[in-house]
């Protein structure tokens, strides 16, 4: 895990990233609004086999394939990301991830060009049509220059719907 390191999020092909956010600043907003609350601060919550059964932030390094999560509500660096079970209304699903080789920081057109390489033929078997014919979308969480300083290699593929409606139900097998 590369907690509070930064990961673009890329709402759709070729729009503005979202980038997680720095720690520091990370750990205050949370302190800040820990204290607006009142409340205690929890993460999502899982269940035994790793599924989302609560909603809650969730670190965007460890977000898993089958996960959904709410649009980051600006654009920019992100380090967590409202994770919900996916029964709920939610904007994003994660249903690929993969590494990028070790070396240099590829920059972003080499991580655009990846992330559609392998992000595109791993949606039909996840959703169980052609991208070509299906409702939905695609998009992606990349590593920034900071967090491939880190170690960060993954590029975890996401879907949403194309006219931008909230999903309800994993999309695993759904055919749309």
């Amino acid at each position: 895990m590369m907690a509070g390191r930064p990961k673009s999020f890329r709402p759709s092909w070729g729009l503005p990233i979202f980038v997680r956010m720095p720690t520091s600043v990370r750990l205050r907003s949370i302190f800040i609004v820990c204290l607006l609350a009142l409340a205690a601060c929890g993460g999502a919550q899982r269940d035994d086999a790793g599924a989302i059964i609560e909603a809650g932030s969730e670190d965007v390094f460890a977000l898993q394939v089958g996960d959904c999560f709410d649009d980051p509500t600006e654009f920019g660096e992100i380090a967590n990301v409202d994770a919900v079970p996916c029964a709920q209304p939610h904007d994003n699903e994660i249903y690929h991830t993969f590494d990028l080789p070790d070396g240099d920081f590829p920059g972003d057109t080499a991580i655009d060009d990846a992330a559609f390489e392998n992000c595109l033929p791993a949606f039909e078997s996840y959703v169980g049509t052609t991208y070509e014919s299906s409702s939905l979308d695609i998009s992606y969480l990349s590593p920034t220059i900071d967090s491939w300083d880190a170690g960060d290699r993954e590029i975890a593929c996401l879907l949403y719907d194309l006219n931008l409606a909230k999903l309800t139900g994993s999309m695993e097998g759904a055919e749309v």
